[in-house]
């Protein structure tokens, strides 16, 4: 996953920006279902979310559990493609004794495979 950056407003007037970075290792467990490959991802992930803007400023650093689901299908005898969804982190950050900032850190990825015969 690379770096995203997303701007939110808590108050309307500020502009606040989030942005996160993602390490993740998986274990996939799978099974065919016909010619399609289904699949699910569990594992650790590291995620850095650097927060700036009006209200808040820093970085936090976060490691979890992370999880996700998949599809693989064969287009050809050596070529796949295949689409996953994975979700890394959610986490509130306290800005204030009145709230926080929600990070929900989460994936869809679309892959292709070629394997030498």
């Amino acid at each position: 996953m690379v770096p995203h950056e997303k701007t939110y407003s808590t108050t309307g007037i500020s502009s606040n920006k989030a942005r996160t970075t993602v390490g993740a290792i998986f274990a996939k467990p799978n099974t065919n279902v016909g010619p399609v490959n289904l699949y699910g991802l569990v594992g650790l992930a590291s995620a850095k979310v650097d927060l700036s803007g009006g209200s808040m400023s820093g970085t936090q650093s976060e490691r979890g559990v992370a999880y996700g689901v998949g599809v693989q299908y064969p287009f050809a005898s050596n070529i796949s493609g295949s689409i996953d969804y994975v979700h890394y982190l959610k986490k509130n950050y306290p800005v204030s004794a009145a709230g926080g900032v929600d990070v929900d850190v989460k994936a869809i990825g679309v892959g292709v495979t070629y394997t030498f015969r």
